[in-house]
């Protein structure tokens, strides 16, 4: 049986997959492990290896883990700027410098001179969503930081340094999360906020469409051939998803269905692009799903949900006492089994394989 508690803090910034949530200006989370910008001018040094030699609590030593990627050396920062890692790809590091009229994206290996990569026009105080995309690029979503409309989306070519802009975002307040497609071709984009809607953005033409209907999707995963996303949801009225705190939610009472090529194909998109798979009996989803490797079925794990606390140090504690199978083509629901103590539902369980048959 699994248990998780989620706390936010006053102001969430999140790290979901390949997906950096940063803030400028200002120091930023860290989406790496890499050393940490703590004022302009100076950034702390790091390996980013964890401590092999600490006793155990049971007076043992453990065993040795292997240490992460660590960051290249990085140049000064800039009179007048600050500094924020983007992320580690490849071995080389991309870290921004934050000025008041812009951002200037730079990549930096060792045993070479950092290099400039792109400059993005950005005039405001805001937050930065970096997402690496497969083709070589990242998508940057920059939002105001006060609560409202504003912002915009911005593809970087790592190679050439073209910044495409794909237009201002309409959101109320700061992006949490984002998923890519493995097509690479869309991007869903979770907003914080109760009730706050899951964009959907096309990356090829900056066509978009945010999903708020009868159900709140949670954050999404693309299936394997690249144009459906999956989601939980939650009913009107049903006590899900559970709020945590006044960001994000754990728990749903069905998985959606989005197909993006269809939703983002219709001007005013409607229930044709969204198809609700809704369990046989009353279950509350607390993780998951997961795609098969053929994307014919998905994975959740279902148990219970409960409070802890109120107000903005408040969250929520969810138990996985079961795992379901569900056939994306039918909505044929299948009971896999009790679901592993301790374990998060990230892959798609091997044995599911047999029980599809």
């Amino acid at each position: 049986m699994l248990r998780r508690t989620a706390l936010t803090l006053a102001l969430l910034l999140m790290v979901t997959g390949c997906t950096a949530a940063t803030g400028g200006p200002g120091p930023a989370p860290d989406a790496t492990g890499a050393p940490g910008t703590t004022s302009p001018g100076t950034t702390t040094p790091g390996t980013n290896a964890p401590d092999n030699t600490s006793p155990g609590t049971d007076g043992t030593t453990p065993p040795p883990i292997a240490p992460q990627p660590s960051w290249p050396a990085l140049p000064p920062v800039p009179d007048g700027a600050q500094r924020q890692e983007v992320g580690l790809l490849a071995g080389t590091g991309y870290y921004v410098d934050i000025f008041a009229d812009r951002l200037e994206l730079h990549a930096a290996s060792t045993g070479a001179e950092a290099r400039k990569v792109a400059t993005i026009p950005v005039s405001y105080p805001h937050a930065q969503t970096w997402t690496h995309l497969r083709d070589g690029s990242l998508a940057l979503i920059v939002t105001p930081y006060q609560v409202g409309p504003g912002g915009a989306l911005y593809r970087i070519d790592l190679g050439s340094g073209k910044v495409t802009d794909l237009g201002a975002m309409v959101g109320p307040t700061f992006r949490l999360s984002t998923t890519v497609s493995s097509d690479n071709r869309y991007l869903a984009a979770k907003l914080s906020g109760y009730n706050a809607p899951l964009d959907l953005i096309d990356l090829q033409t900056g066509k978009r469409a945010a999903l708020q209907a009868e159900a709140v999707p949670m954050g999404a995963v693309w299936s394997p051939a690249g144009s459906v996303a999956a989601a939980r949801a939650a009913e009107p009225d049903s006590g899900l998803p559970a709020q945590v705190g006044s960001q994000y939610w754990d728990g749903g009472t069905h998985i959606d269905l989005m197909n993006a090529a269809r939703i983002l194909a219709d001007p005013h998109p409607g229930p044709s692009g969204i198809t609700h798979l809704r369990p046989p009996q009353a279950l509350a989803l607390v993780d998951g799903p997961v795609w098969s490797p053929d994307g014919n079925w998905l994975a959740v794990s279902a148990g219970t949900i409960l409070p802890v606390g109120t107000g903005p140090g408040g969250g929520s504690q969810f138990e996985a006492h079961e795992i379901w199978l569900v056939e994306a083509a039918t909505n044929r629901w299948l009971r896999l089994g009790d679901a592993p103590e301790e374990q998060r539902l990230t892959d798609w369980p091997a044995e599911a394989n047999d029980r599809i048959k």
